[in-house]
């Protein structure tokens, strides 16, 4: 079946370009890393199969969207990410940038998870107070909405905010909890930060003004 986004008043699809399939193969690759999931390009269709586009208006409030598993027949897997109404970031998705934050959590809810709240962009006007446990903050989260400021942490440097690029400590429980975990993932001595022999960008640093914001 084909998915029918009439009735959501999204507009504008174009495809991904180069440095977003770039970023969402990096972003595919820190789930893959924590949980016993596998990425492999395809072509179109088939179970399991994951779909990636832009558009450039509708579904106002929310910078993306996403269909988790179990959704109707020709929608789940998708993700969907707003180039405009002051989303440009998502054209640009980079280390640490909120265009790469917004990647790996809506490949999150592709692949099962929802926000740790009962709470949704597009669906009234979702604040903190919707949240319902302690930990409900991009300080432990990347499914989260809400700043690491309200549990006491700061990701910023330099004035400038910091984003996950992987998944977070809670983000790493629950999604070994529906897949069970990767233990082949950095089996030997690991160093992370300064001199990183892990390959991925987020978990690596090479000068002071570095930003690391990640679990391990």
């Amino acid at each position: 079946k084909t998915a029918n986004f009439s009735g959501l008043g999204v507009t504008g699809f174009s495809q991904f370009s180069a440095l977003q399939k770039a970023q969402a193969v990096l972003a595919m690759q820190s789930w893959a890393d924590v949980a016993n999931v596998t990425f492999t390009e395809a072509a179109r269709g088939g179970d399991g199969h994951m779909t990636f586009g832009n558009y450039s208006g509708g579904q106002d409030g929310a910078a993306a969207f996403a269909f988790l598993p179990g959704t109707e027949p020709g929608y789940d897997g998708q993700s969907w990410y707003l180039t405009g109404s002051g989303y440009d970031v998502n054209k640009t998705p980079g280390l640490n940038n909120y265009g790469r934050q917004t990647l790996t959590h809506e490949i999150g809810h592709a692949l099962g998870l929802s926000h740790p709240g009962d709470y949704n962009a597009g669906e009234g006007n979702p604040t903190y107070k919707d949240a319902s446990y302690g930990q409900d903050t991009r300080g432990y989260s990347l499914m989260s909405y809400w700043s690491e400021s309200n549990t006491n942490q700061n990701f910023s440097k330099g004035g400038v905010e910091a984003y996950a690029s992987g998944p977070l400590m809670d983000d790493i429980a629950a999604i070994q909890k529906l897949y069970g975990a990767n233990t082949t993932t950095r089996t030997g001595d690991t160093t992370y930060g300064f001199n990183s022999n892990t390959g991925r960008d987020f978990l690596s640093a090479s000068s002071s003004s570095d930003k690391l914001v990640f679990s391990v």
